[in-house]
């Protein structure tokens, strides 16, 4: 029922809150105001960040942590700009999320161009689509751009509100979400075929990480492999948990070595968006099952059978049959591919193991990769208990991801920890403020290398002069003090250990330089 008369920009504050979104990431413009106003009326908390990117990123870790489309705001031009990189990374990773964004009165489009240019291509480029909202057709647009972000690979989806449409009288009320899809099992032919199989091998993309992959994979005795997004589909570094695959040459030529043993593979929301090209030729003549939300068209294989729809239900439906795997084979396989990643000096698998020693026991900690060689290194080394525990951009693999996804986190009531580099942290050292403004415990720490370590390993193999890659640091500790942070510089895996474990006993924001050896990066990638 209404409250009353209300406005466009109070219908659309009520609907996300009706979603279940309890905050919202941005930065004002003048004709974003009346939608700003209109969330804090609703009640969803609207943090404000130091740059838009920032807020698209923000939005992608609040959807994977709440479970509810995660949601931005920017201004016209400029704004919509710098926010188009988030939202694509939104896109990229399968984050359902609302965009929203301004435009100048429909009545001067063509005659007022400051600050103007064409948005619409931003929007088609960048999200999986866009819509332009009136007073009449508010309330069904938002309906539909929700099912829009949720649908198949779910997405950001921009929404555009003129300056005149926000604040214009509506009657409309909130239109109830569609329903969600019924459970549905895999057939009988696909059950039959995959119960046939001998030694199966499981591969779980980031949908597929809630599907039951721990108990899937039981019941068939069947190794799993993970994408770096679905780290934690089953409790990893033991049981059927044979590691993660996607970006690194090294370690996925030893996956090979088990795929090559399999004699038929099952996909679950196995997604293309987050390997290397390595993975392109397929996967030679094993016969492969795909079981996806969608119709997948970018697997680079040929797929003996496909089941579209909800994967809990596909994946409880399935039965293995004399599996010929044995967990101790599975065993060995996590020591050859542990051994890419072991290290004579104090490298960057040491600083993970270091950080996850100090994590490990502190309870709802959510910790968040930037992208860069660290991330690869990371995203092996590092074992996850349960699923969105470890968040990273790897779809769209943007640098800057990994401190504003850690301020969605504390904005949500967990303590984060941000796993950076030295330069990924440069790129949003804003965002100290914005983490001080949330409150909460957010631990930053950045591996000095004082290089774009995965670039420049590139041009060593290129047989190209170390060019552009190389830069200097500011000083961490006075750095921190200037945001009112705790700041300090280690070089050791027990030190390192003792300042995050302090950082998070402490609470508040922290900033923790590691100095460390990258030479390993080159037999890790």
């Amino acid at each position: 029922m209404s409250d009353g008369p209300h406005d466009v920009a109070r219908l659309l504050a009520r609907g996300v809150r009706a979603l279940g979104v309890q905050t919202a990431f941005g930065m004002p413009g003048g004709d974003s105001l009346p939608l700003i106003r209109a969330l804090a009326a609703e009640g969803v908390r609207f943090v404000l960040v130091r740059d838009e990117a920032s807020a698209g990123f923000a939005a992608d870790a609040s959807a994977q942590l709440t479970g509810v489309p995660g949601v931005c705001v920017s201004t016209l031009g400029p704004g919509l700009a710098n926010l188009a990189g988030g939202v694509a990374g939104c896109t990229l990773d399968r984050a359902a999320v609302l965009a929203f964004t301004s435009r100048y009165r429909t009545d001067q489009l063509g005659t007022y161009t400051h600050m103007m240019l064409d948005q619409t291509k931003l929007m088609e480029g960048t999200g999986k689509g866009w819509m332009r909202l009136t007073a009449a057709n508010a309330a069904g647009e938002l309906r539909r751009a929700v099912a829009l972000a949720q649908a198949g690979r779910p997405g950001a989806v921009w929404i555009e509100v003129p300056t005149e449409v926000a604040q214009a009288a509506t009657q409309a009320e909130v239109l109830p979400p569609p329903p969600a899809p019924s459970p549905v099992d895999a057939d009988e032919a696909i059950a039959s075929l995959v119960a046939s199989w001998e030694r199966p091998v499981i591969l779980v993309g980031f949908p597929g990480r809630h599907a039951g992959i721990e108990a899937l994979s039981d019941r068939l005795r069947a190794p799993v492999l993970t994408t770096y997004k679905a780290k934690g589909a089953l409790p990893e570094g033991r049981g059927w948990s044979a590691g993660a695959a996607g970006l690194s040459p090294v370690a996925d030529a030893v996956h090979r070595t088990l795929i090559d043993r399999a004699d038929g593979l099952l996909l679950v929301g196995w997604d293309p968006v987050e390997l290397r090209d390595h993975w392109l030729p397929g996967w030679g003549d094993v016969p492969v099952v795909a079981l996806d939300a969608h119709a997948p068209t970018d697997l680079p294989t040929t797929l003996a059978a496909v089941h579209v729809g909800p994967l809990a239900a596909a994946t409880a439906s399935l039965r293995g049959g004399a599996s010929g795997w044995s967990l101790d084979e599975v065993a060995a396989h996590r020591e050859a591919h542990g051994a890419v990643f072991a290290e004579r000096s104090f490298g960057p698998a040491s600083v993970v193991r270091a950080v996850q020693g100090a994590v490990d026991g502190v309870p709802e900690v959510v910790v968040t990769l930037d992208v860069g060689a660290h991330r690869i290194t990371a995203s092996h080394v590092w074992c996850c208990e349960r699923p969105d525990t470890l968040l990273q951009s790897n779809g769209w693999a943007s640098m800057g991801y990994g401190l504003p996804a850690a301020l969605a986190a504390a904005a949500h009531g967990r303590p984060a920890v941000a796993l950076t580099g030295d330069m990924g942290l440069q790129m949003v050292l804003g965002e100290l403020g914005t983490a001080r403004e949330i409150g909460g415990t957010v631990v930053v720490v950045a591996l000095l290398d004082q290089s774009l370590s995965l670039i420049e390993l590139k041009q060593e193999r290129l047989g190209h002069p170390s060019e552009g890659v190389r830069f200097a640091n500011p000083n961490l500790p006075r750095l921190a003090e200037a945001y009112g942070a705790h700041g300090v510089v280690v070089d050791s895996a027990d030190s390192v250990r003792a300042a995050v474990a302090d950082a998070l006993h402490r609470g508040g924001l922290s900033l923790i330089g590691v100095r460390f050896d990258p030479a390993p990066y080159r037999a890790q990638m």
